[in-house]
């Protein structure tokens, strides 16, 4: 496995997470979806 291609692809995968989080914000103590989010995309 090449690294550099395998992290170039985390690269573009994290900016669309991050893209979406920051376009869907919720206020502290309520980030029921923020939370649901990013636990489905870490298992």
């Amino acid at each position: 496995m090449r690294l550099v291609p395998s992290v170039q692809q985390l690269e573009t995968e994290m900016t669309t997470w991050r893209r979406h989080l920051h376009a869907n914000p919720e206020l502290g103590f309520e980030e029921f979806e923020t939370a649901r989010f990013v636990a489905d995309k870490l298992r």
